[in-house]
């Protein structure tokens, strides 16, 4: 058994006082709301404390503290935000998330809204990751609800359990994390029912990691440093990957329901001359069309549509015919270029480049190629697109050694649609 601590302030400094007193780990959090700005975990202090050997738990908690909290969806959001935090701090893949139930919930809040909390979390996840979530559940609560999401449901992986004995269940046999209040001050951290931490203990794999994986930003750094000559885009190119990413940069933090957000959403439908039908509607094609638009295209260039599948299909025309500025390519035969947009399936269908050269419609999502770079991963296009995980959100797109998309199982890969203005 390995001891730890979980703490809402930042450790960052006491990083060598940790190490000599023997934790082995540090709880740390993931907040969207929070008003305490010591809460959220910085890169700076996960690197402090992995530079010492301390593995780190990523805990999700904005104020999950009243059944309220846990209903109108709000498990899709969490994990929107969580998936966002997670990525852009660096965490790895299949390392756990915990999503926090701070109070002694009921048997039938734990069996109603909690329940439907956690597997709209699992939802959330999925939707931003494209379809496969990129790190596991675990639950943090009384052992009541522990065990309730973790063995008789099966959506967490992990579970800790808090430190309150008094709640539900708190002899919950199972947990992979058991907080405990601490006994005496630990390197400047107060101790007690109130102190700046908890005694935390795992047994067993409990979901930590101990690296940071490349963020989001720095592969977008590194492929623009890493530029050569022959990869020098258009004006016309630059335009629309710097209004991306300043899309990208200004909005992603906000979900489609929330201002400045949904006014923007509002713009980009409107800007094309279309009526605006709400942030419930589609809106990742008008994105796209929009960026266009804006930058500079003529609608004789780009076709603008509020579905992905036509301007693809007239892309792919334009490819056969030998014409115009945006041309179809099946991914097998086109390495994408910076300016390009990828074309991939929605809905878990798996159609195919010869379905999408003779429909118009069909479920699909496109996203803007931002940035090419190479990590220790491989070489990837970095991407930027509307609507997804309900915002302007980036993807990492893998690319083989012939820089050509690596296809996938899950929502497959359709086309390349090359940008040549």
């Amino acid at each position: 058994m390995s001891r730890g601590i979980s703490t809402n302030v930042s450790v960052a400094g006491l990083a060598d006082c940790l190490r000599l007193g023997n934790i082995a780990f540090v709880c740390r959090y993931y907040s969207t709301t929070t008003g305490m700005p010591q809460k959220r975990l910085t890169p700076a202090e996960a690197k402090a404390l992995m530079d010492q050997g301390i593995n780190l738990v990523a805990i999700y908690e904005d104020g999950p503290t009243n059944p309220d909290y846990f209903k109108d969806k709000r498990g899709e959001r969490d994990g929107l935000h969580a998936h966002r935090y997670a990525v852009e701090l660096g965490q790895p893949e299949d390392s756990a998330i915990y999503f926090a139930v701070d109070y002694d919930a009921t048997a039938d809040e734990t069996h109603g809204v909690i329940a439907q909390y956690f597997k709209d979390v699992r939802e959330g996840l999925a939707a931003a990751a494209g379809g496969t979530p990129r790190y596991r559940i675990g639950v943090y609560g009384s052992g009541q609800v522990c065990a309730h999401i973790k063995e008789t449901l099966g959506i967490a992986r992990y579970a800790m359990l808090a430190e309150s004995h008094g709640w539900a269940g708190h002899d919950y046999p199972s947990p992979n994390l058991r907080q405990e209040i601490a006994a005496t001050p630990l390197c400047t951290l107060s101790s007690g029912g109130h102190g700046t931490y908890e005694d935390t203990f795992a047994d067993g794999d409990y979901g930590g990691f101990s690296t940071l994986q490349a963020n989001i930003d720095s592969m977008l750094k590194f492929a623009e440093d890493n530029a050569t000559p022959s990869e020098t885009p258009s004006e016309f190119v630059n335009r629309i990957v710097d209004l991306a990413n300043q899309q990208y940069l200004k909005y992603h933090q906000y979900v489609e329901s929330d201002s400045p957000l949904k006014e923007q959403i509002r713009t980009y439908w409107q800007d094309l001359g279309y009526i605006f039908p709400g942030v419930e509607t589609a809106w990742s094609a008008v994105f796209i069309s929009w960026l266009m638009r804006m930058g500079g295209a003529a609608p004789a260039d780009f076709k603008a549509s509020n579905a992905h599948s036509r301007f693809v299909y007239w892309a792919i025309a334009n490819a056969r015919a030998e014409r115009g500025l945006f041309r179809g390519y099946p991914i097998e035969s086109c390495a994408p270029r910076v300016g390009d947009l990828i074309h991939n399936n929605r809905g878990k269908q798996k159609l195919d480049f010869a379905f999408a050269a003779t429909h118009e419609a069909y479920e699909s999502h496109s996203a803007l190629v931002v940035a090419l770079g190479r990590d220790d991963s491989g070489a990837f296009a970095l991407t930027v697109g509307g609507n997804e995980g309900d915002t302007v959100g980036r993807k990492r797109v893998p690319l083989g050694a012939d820089g050509k998309i690596l296809q996938r199982n899950e929502n497959p890969f359709i086309c390349v649609v090359r940008n040549l203005k």
